[in-house]
């Protein structure tokens, strides 16, 4: 049959916030952040040949693609940012990321249908493991005024992320603002491509798409 050998992934792109901190939606400026009721989303696969098993470990939505391509076997390109799970899913590993990443930018410019329904914009960006999150976020209303703000939560102890040790623990947030200052840059490097011009698809692709 078709399906025993489809390759079947169910995700969402994002979660939502429901009163829980004070904030609803998902990250924006005066709707919610990135706490993992917006983050944290399903992950479903299914793979021919493949037990159903529930895997641990940090993923991230860039991780798809080169989880596709390690199950059909295929090499991955060069600078690709996500990483492939199989090694979680085979048992081969119990760790792909040490850190997982999330960022959103909010709000329109001014006079924008955004910025009438929501005059503020934001910044929101965060980076976990498996203990820790840090999530930073920068604000600014219509009138100009700019609000800088750092969360730190310990994930073993505070799941529900209610308790904000920013200013008790520096040295973590100090680690973690690098962790998260170091992908930013590494992201900003990463080639852009086009990856939908037709000079470069392969003619069946093109072919099959008249």
């Amino acid at each position: 049959a078709v399906l025993d050998r489809t390759v079947v992934i169910i995700i969402s792109d994002h979660g939502e916030i429901f009163a829980k901190h004070g904030r609803f939606g998902r990250a924006g400026a005066e709707r919610g952040t990135l706490y993992d009721e917006v983050v944290r989303i399903p992950w479903l696969m299914k793979i021919p040949r493949h037990p159903g098993k529930v895997v641990s470990g940090l993923v991230q939505i860039i991780d798809i693609m080169p989880s596709l391509l390690g199950v059909l076997e295929i090499p991955e390109p060069p600078q690709l940012q996500g990483k492939n799970v199989m090694p979680l899913v085979s048992g081969e590993r119990d760790e792909i990321n040490r850190y997982v990443f999330a960022g959103s930018l909010y709000g329109g410019p001014v006079g924008s249908r955004a910025w009438r329904i929501y005059p503020a914009r934001s910044m929101s960006e965060s980076v976990r493991s498996l203990e820790w999150k840090l999530i930073h976020e920068m604000t600014r209303n219509a009138e100009g005024q700019q609000e800088e703000r750092y969360e730190l939560y310990d994930l073993t102890d505070d799941p529900d992320e209610l308790n904000n040790l920013v200013h008790e623990k520096p040295l973590v947030v100090a680690t973690f603002n690098g962790v998260l200052e170091n992908w930013k840059r590494q992201a900003e490097n990463l080639e852009v491509r086009n990856v939908f011009n037709p000079d470069v698809l392969p003619p069946e692709i093109i072919e099959g798409a008249k």
